[in-house]
């Protein structure tokens, strides 16, 4: 799933973006559309989900690395302004927080909307947000693995897109951004340990561990219903999803 025609060697370091360090979560986060199917294209109508779904709006917290990743029918402002709220909750009413994207006009909309700052990459200019366009392609590899293991055909793909998302912030550890680190070694600084052993789940949410079930997407399980007659087992099969 994670093959590339070509491979790829970073020589140089990320330009200096100008904005403040990150110190906590919901500070900045970075956003951006995974876009399967368009409409007006003839080829569209294979690539869009069974149920219809066409995109999926990726979402980066980028101090902590967690992230979501919910599936899209159309993608429209109403939509992401929900998301976003979602994803930030209480905290939405900071309206310093900052959002890097490409120039998309409903996730820049839906920013402005929540009175928080945009900070969109320029038109017709590349790199388009390219860290968070690596994550995109990040996201698509689990995608891929995790319908592959299962054996879900991939026209049901929409189905992995949150579970691809959160079984990564559960798994991975919280990223090391570059202030946090010595200029000189490359060791990471005091202050900043408490970083090296959380997930990106954790991090998020202040060290708080995640409660649900960690199963394989697909997995055969048996789940209560209600549905059931008296006599009958309370439970029946079904796939984790």
């Amino acid at each position: 799933a994670n093959m590339r025609a070509k491979r790829f060697h970073k020589t140089t370091p990320a330009e200096e973006d100008d904005l403040p360090k990150v110190c906590a979560p919901c500070e900045q986060l970075g956003s951006d559309h995974i876009v399967l199917a368009v409409a007006d294209q003839g080829k569209g109508s294979k690539r869009k989900s069974k149920a219809g779904y066409r995109s999926i709006h990726v979402i980066r917290d980028f101090y902590s690395g967690m992230a979501v990743a919910p599936p899209m029918k159309t993608s429209t402002k109403d939509k992401c302004y929900r998301h976003f709220k979602w994803f930030v909750g209480a905290k939405s009413n900071n309206p310093n927080i900052v959002v890097k994207s490409d120039n998309a006009g409903d996730i820049v909309e839906a920013v402005h909307d929540l009175g928080w700052l945009s900070s969109p990459s320029l038109a017709d200019r590349w790199p388009h947000n390219a860290v968070q366009e690596r994550f995109n392609g990040l996201m698509k590899c689990i995608i891929r693995a995790a319908l592959l293991q299962s054996g879900v055909p991939e026209e049901h793909w929409d189905l992995v897109c949150e579970f691809a998302a959160i079984a990564y912030s559960i798994t991975k550890r919280a990223p090391i951004l570059p202030w946090e680190r010595d200029s000189a070694s490359g060791n990471i600084l005091e202050k900043f340990k408490h970083k090296q052993s959380p997930t990106c789940w954790e991090c998020y949410h202040g060290g708080d561990k995640f409660n649900g079930p960690i199963q394989p997407f697909g997995r055969l399980v048996r789940y209560k219903d209600k549905t059931q007659h008296p006599m009958a087992a309370t439970t029946s099969f079904g796939f984790f999803v």
